[in-house]
């Protein structure tokens, strides 16, 4: 019931809704020892699914955890998801490249993706997470979420 009142939510805070093949695809907010960074670090990550047939630039993209700020981080820098490819956004408060300016909140929450215009590209309600494990599509680019072991 809460889902289906955020997307109600959603579309009426978003004027245009782009149907995406860009997906929020997966994500392990509580990384404690599972996937290690560039940096040597174990922090929350989101990955990035592109089931479309063309290469999208994500120029310019932008993530938020404030549906009353869908602009609060944005992707500067030049890379490109090939059809069927994947990419990884850190989310550990760096700011630099695919590490975001903010971490995702440790008790469930929302992530939203917008495009370079504003518009809302895809988003995803998760809840409280649990350790090692991450949370998304059960398929890439699927309707089904939930937990993945």
């Amino acid at each position: 019931m809460i889902t289906r009142f955020y997307t109600f939510l959603l579309f009426i805070l978003c004027p245009f809704v782009v149907f995406p093949s860009i997906f929020i695809n997966e994500m392990m907010v509580k990384n404690v020892s599972n996937h290690v960074n560039g940096n040597f670090n174990f922090e929350g990550w989101v990955e990035l699914y592109n089931s479309g047939t063309d290469s999208i630039n994500l120029s310019n993209y932008y993530f938020s955890d404030d549906q009353g700020n869908p602009l609060l981080w944005q992707y500067q820098g030049d890379m490109d998801i090939a059809p069927g490819g994947f990419a990884i956004f850190y989310f550990d408060e760096l700011d630099s490249l695919n590490h975001t300016s903010f971490k995702l909140d440790s008790d469930g929450g929302i992530l939203i993706l917008n495009d370079e215009a504003g518009n809302l590209v895809d988003y995803i309600n998760y809840p409280e997470p649990l350790r090692n494990i991450s949370y998304g599509r059960l398929t890439d680019g699927g309707d089904v979420i939930g937990f993945i072991s």
